[in-house]
């Protein structure tokens, strides 16, 4: 019988600690709950003071924050990522920019998330473009205007063909001419040399001069220049030159003839109208005249006669120098 109440009360016992067990059971579980979330509102607190709302301008977030990656977030959130993304990308160097061709992989392996670097490269290439753009504007502009100069260089016949060899002819008789052409085909500068052969009779209108009649013959060269104010084809032309001459001269007395000895030296000029043709023909008409500078009429060393001398200068200034300009020759 007691051991009966004995086990009966060992049972009861053991029911009663279940039971007290049991009921105390869910206060633990939301003990380690609440521990739990505690820590995990704590984090998201501390998430929380560190970023904001989502955003899409810099105005949309709170004052001194930024809106980065559509979300907002705090100047000591900022200063994490900007630490991660340099600690993560690799060093930049201003005065070794990266490659501005593809092939090195592009910015997202050179720059990685460093938006200096992004900022730097993109400055880099656009500033590389502008360059190439202008290089090829500029080649394109100064091959255009090679290409019109040709064709005006063409189109000027006496800058196509600068050499020119003609026959000539004055009253005093014929010459050869040869020229050669320069700044854009407006000056030449030519050698005329003429043969004279020239018989003459001249009464001077000075009665203190005695006639002349007889015949001169010298080579007159003269260097001179001419200036064609237009470029096309035809063009009004002004010439200027300086000429030597020296050679045998006749006298007819009613005795006879005497020989002497001319010398010239004088300064000539013309004016006419000049065309030259694209296929090299050049042919010039105008009125030339000159004066003479100095000339002398000698028999031999120190034997001068002044008379002669007079009236040949007179003679020459007045109808001898005054003639026609005539030229026909080939442009080359």
């Amino acid at each position: 019988m007691s051991r009966s109440l004995k086990l009966a009360s060992l049972l009861g016992i053991t029911a009663f600690a279940s039971l007290v067990f049991a009921s105390l059971a869910p206060s633990a579980g939301a003990v380690c709950l609440n521990a739990l979330r505690k820590s995990d509102n704590a984090a998201a607190e501390a998430g929380a003071e560190q970023t904001g709302d989502a955003c899409t301008f810099d105005s949309e977030c709170p004052e001194s924050w930024v809106c980065h990656q559509n979300r907002c977030h705090s100047p000591a959130a900022m200063q994490a990522l900007k630490e991660q993304e340099q600690a993560a990308a690799p060093a930049f160097d201003p005065h070794n920019p990266p490659p501005e061709d593809a092939s090195d992989g592009g910015a997202d392996r050179v720059c990685g998330q460093n938006r200096r670097c992004r900022i730097q490269r993109l400055k880099t290439q656009n500033r590389a473009r502008r360059h190439l753009d202008i290089a090829h504007q500029e080649l394109d502009t100064r091959r255009q205007v090679e290409r019109i100069l040709a064709r005006r260089r063409n189109d000027i016949h006496r800058l196509d063909k600068p050499w020119l060899v003609a026959l000539s002819g004055r009253t005093l008789g014929p010459g050869i001419l040869v020229g050669r052409t320069f700044v854009e085909g407006r000056l030449r500068a030519e050698l005329n040399a003429i043969m004279v052969d020239n018989s003459f009779y001249h009464e001077p209108d000075d009665p203190d001069m005695t006639y002349v009649n007889g015949n001169q013959e010298f080579i007159l060269t003269t260097a001179q220049a001419t200036y064609l104010p237009s470029q096309r084809w035809f063009s009004p032309y002004l010439t200027v030159g300086f000429g030597l001459g020296s050679g045998p001269l006749y006298s007819y007395a009613s005795t006879g003839s005497s020989g002497a000895r001319v010398r010239y030296h004088l300064v000539t000029a013309a004016a006419g109208f000049e065309a030259q043709f694209a296929f090299g023909l050049n042919a010039r008409l105008g009125i030339t005249h000159g004066r003479v500078l100095y000339n002398q009429v000698f028999y031999g060393p120190g034997v001068y006669d002044p008379e002669m001398r007079s009236s040949l200068r007179d003679y020459m200034n007045t109808d001898g120098l005054f003639s026609f300009d005539f030229s026909l020759g080939w442009a080359f």
